[in-house]
């Protein structure tokens, strides 16, 4: 991993500000201090933290992207994953699409 985005990694907060009391609706918030995991039951419980996993993912790689733009593959590895990431946070949020793919007619 190159050094700019290990040092990107590094400064990177995306819970919150530091030294403030936070909630965490993500699987993996309460890892930090101060930080208290709060879940909501039946589907929205277990949809909820992953649709903030996914942004919080986004956030990250929208960090990264600048920081490697002089690595080829990482570049490129993080370019793909974001529009990845994008469709999964549509599909949990909105669902998948209930009509068949859009077909174009030519006149």
């Amino acid at each position: 991993m190159p050094d700019a985005a290990k040092k990107a990694l590094a400064e990177l907060d995306p819970v919150g500000e530091e030294g403030r009391l936070e909630a965490s609706t993500t699987s993996f918030g309460a890892a930090k201090a101060n930080v208290f995991t709060i879940r909501m039951g039946g589907d929205a419980g277990r949809i909820v933290p992953l649709i903030n996993d996914i942004a919080e993912n986004l956030h990250t790689l929208r960090v990264l992207v600048p920081v490697v733009g002089e690595q080829n593959t990482f570049d490129r590895f993080l370019r793909c994953q974001i529009p990845s990431e994008l469709d999964e946070l549509l599909r949990l949020s909105i669902g998948v699409p209930s009509h068949s793919p859009i077909t174009i007619r030519r006149c």
